[in-house]
């Protein structure tokens, strides 16, 4: 699909160069405006939520074209999981939002094993599973069609099999990658002012947990942490021939970067929390009614 954009643009008389430019600011564009609404739609306070964008947008990852379109498509999901939209609605956005993730990088389909388990965690029954399967109809036909017919069968792991060592030491810098959202900067002094904020945050989410305060949408930017790092270590395992030894899947920061508007915001709201009681403007951040989403909100 993304060769389909650039076409499509060189058709305006763009070069090829010019139109990867085009399609990449438009795509930072839409990637912006999807999250602060799904920022928005789970509650996240204005000034956490835009310091949040505005950061991964201009320091951090996402960073190359296909980047930033799998990670417009978790934004969408992540607000058709706020329930906001409601149904149909909320499922029509979800399987378009997902077969045109997946035509854009067709590994997008795990994306689709995210949003049902979500939806079969909170309402196990029978509907639930028969409403997931219809939104999993385009995005697994998009799927086939890239693998066989675009692909061929000629994937990155087309023929690659298990390692012969795996660095499970490793998993500790994965762990760091999901905790960050990817972002690991090289010079010194933010290198010491990211470890000051991961302190700073432990803090606050000992304060949040032990007062039963720690939001919906941190549980699920966990969640979602959690199940690409399971998704990796998977990958690892079955096809870790396709990375560098001292490299496995799951210590690639790009896969764990995807969401990090909702990492950093995640951070920042915790550090706040841990700031509180040593600044009055902080004082009047959200307290446990408002941080804390009713059932009615998450469409339970």
């Amino acid at each position: 699909l993304f060769r389909s954009v650039l076409y499509g643009l060189a058709k305006f008389g763009l070069t090829l160069a010019a139109a990867a430019l085009v399609a990449f600011y438009i795509a930072k564009f839409v990637w912006t405006l999807t999250w602060l609404a799904a920022g928005h739609a789970w509650r996240i306070p204005d000034p956490i939520l835009i310091g949040a964008v505005a950061f991964s947008l201009f320091l951090a990852y996402p960073t190359t074209g296909t980047d930033v379109y799998e990670s417009i498509g978790i934004a969408l999901i992540f607000l058709v999981l706020s329930g906001k939209l409601g149904e149909p609605a909320g499922g029509i956005l979800a399987s378009a939002t997902l077969f045109v993730t997946t035509l854009f990088r067709y590994s997008g389909v795990k994306l689709f094993g995210f949003y049902g388990l979500v939806k079969l965690i909170r309402r196990p029954r029978p509907l639930t599973f028969a409403k997931v399967v219809l939104v999993a109809v385009a995005p697994v036909a998009a799927y086939l069609y890239c693998l066989r017919v675009v692909a061929r069968d000629s994937t990155p792991y087309h023929g690659a099999g298990p390692p012969l060592h795996t660095h499970w030491i490793l998993l500790l810098k994965g762990i760091y990658y999901a905790v960050t959202g990817g972002w690991s900067p090289t010079l010194l002094p933010l290198r010491a002012l990211e470890v000051v904020l991961l302190l700073i945050a432990s803090v606050g989410l000992g304060l949040v947990w032990r007062k039963g305060m720690v939001p919906e949408w941190i549980h699920l930017m966990l969640g979602y942490q959690a199940y690409c790092f399971c998704c990796l270590i998977l990958v690892q395992i079955s096809f870790g021939s396709m990375y560098p030894s001292l490299q496995p899947a799951f210590a690639t920061p790009r896969y764990l970067a995807l969401a990090q508007p909702f990492n950093v915001a995640a951070l920042l709201f915790l550090a706040s929390f841990a700031l509180r009681p040593l600044h009055p403007a902080l004082r009047a951040l959200p307290d446990r009614k408002s941080t804390r989403l009713n059932s009615s909100h998450l469409g339970i």
